[in-house]
């Protein structure tokens, strides 16, 4: 067995088996993020993180890009390298049942969003803009 069958196999098990996920969804949280504003990007990373938080919280398994990435970016100093992160992040896509894009200013301008929908859409992975408090579905993207 490859190592990306042994992967998904994993990730099927452990979301199946899960009470507290009885829907087997996966979402992966998108937003916004590179800026040479240094307090835009903390704030957006405030903003995911919370989101997430909430989203687990109603029992969602949620994989968050900015979340996981925002505090190594401090010791590689590439906060706005998004190719980096692109190819990180897009690693996880094809585990996730639904991309959600947190309603921020600027996200239609996000070169990392947009690639993470096309990528998603590719796959046939649903996409939705969600209100940034709430995690409430705006619409389908």
């Amino acid at each position: 067995m490859e190592r990306n069958d042994k992967l998904a196999e994993v990730s099927t098990t452990a979301i199946s088996s899960d009470d507290k996920n009885p829907e087997g969804r996966v979402i992966y949280l998108a937003c916004p993020y590179s800026s040479m504003d240094a307090e835009l990007r903390e704030h957006r990373f405030l903003i995911v993180c919370r989101l997430a938080a909430r989203l687990m919280d109603q029992g969602h398994v949620v994989f968050s890009p900015i979340s996981h990435s925002h505090p190594i970016a401090k010791y590689l100093n590439n906060h706005n390298d998004s190719e980096f992160y692109v190819k990180q992040d897009l690693t996880f896509l094809p585990y996730c049942t639904e991309l959600q894009v947190i309603n921020l200013s600027g996200w239609m301008l996000s070169r990392g969003v947009a690639r993470e929908v096309v990528e998603a859409k590719r796959r046939g992975i649903p996409c939705y803009l969600v209100d940034s408090l709430t995690g409430e579905v705006v619409r389908e993207i």
